[in-house]
């Protein structure tokens, strides 16, 4: 049996869900564009001998077009036409669904369709006729949003470093003073799904301090400062940015060594090091990514 995506459209609160068969509300009908990979710009210079050369490549913006049927009575008709204006006033996002329920989508802002009268020259028997368009500026498909939780606590040992009047704490009987607290730290296999590098949303709880997040390439985020409330340190190479609830105004980034690098997580299976000097039972680490897909299937 031959796999039909089924499409769904999201945004101002509003869900549509494009139907591949028929009397339905919305149907998808033949000849939607746009749902895979996305086309690139290229120029070449000519070479005197004959041929050309690749000067400049790089991916153009997408477009998507789905041609959609609007089903039921003209006064339903305009209902649901109503329900595409309102979804279409902001973002949307275009999500592509296999048959196990796993979806991809891009995000995109409506560019036309919508412009004609109710019911001028686009009514069928069967309904009334759209074909709107999309204007997706993202280079990928994005999966579905993936947020693995690590906890640093749960892999404390005793050290000699460790406080004297902590609970569990340890004097060295060696030397006359009392060393600061341990260093919680561990390894974690993290497995990208994907064509591209994924960029997360690293989501830091303490009490804790001078954070290090390292990938098995040396490359490492540092935050070496108290972590009293929640940190937020966003990779994305387009916005990198670290804020809190009580420093919202990139105050954090003083605390941020200029040798850290906001690394990506490549497709595959890698190891990520953390830790956190003084981290708790409710001290937490969040990664929040979405795997990168040339095509929407």
């Amino acid at each position: 049996m031959r796999f039909i995506p089924k499409v769904s459209l999201h945004g101002s609160g509003e869900v549509v869900e494009l139907s591949n068969g028929s009397h339905a509300d919305f149907t998808l009908m033949q000849g939607s564009s746009g749902l895979g990979m996305r086309p690139q710009e290229i120029s070449t210079v000519a070479l005197p001998s004959g041929g050309s050369l690749v000067q400049h490549r790089r991916g153009s913006e997408h477009e998507v077009q789905l041609p959609i049927l609007l089903g039921g009575s003209e006064r339903k008709r305009w209902d649901l036409r109503r329900k595409l204006e309102q979804l279409a006033r902001g973002q949307v996002e275009i999500r592509v669904t296999r048959s196990n329920g796993v979806y991809r989508s891009r995000f995109g802002f409506y560019k036309s369709g919508l412009e004609g009268m109710y019911g001028a020259g686009e009514d069928s028997p069967n309904g009334q006729k759209l074909v709107l368009e999309f204007l997706c500026p993202g280079e990928y498909w994005n999966g579905e949003e993936q947020g693995p939780d690590f906890r640093l606590t749960g892999l404390r040992k005793r050290f000699l470093s460790e406080r004297a009047d902590e609970p569990g704490g340890y004097e060295s009987p060696f030397l006359p003073i009392v060393l600061a607290s341990s260093t919680v730290q561990g390894e974690f296999e993290i497995n990208i799904g994907g064509d591209a590098p994924a960029y997360p949303t690293w989501i830091v709880d303490g009490p804790g301090s001078d954070l290090i997040i390292e990938n098995d390439k040396g490359q490492s985020i540092k935050v070496l400062t108290e972590i009293e409330d929640q940190v937020t340190i966003t990779t994305n190479p387009l916005r990198q940015d670290i804020t809190s609830p009580m420093k919202p105004d990139g105050e954090l980034w003083e605390h941020v060594p200029t040798t850290s690098v906001f690394f990506g997580l490549e497709p595959g299976t890698q190891t990520v090091k953390m830790s956190m000097v003084g981290a708790k039972p409710n001290s937490l680490v969040r990664c929040l990514y979405r795997e990168n897909y040339w095509s929407g299937w």
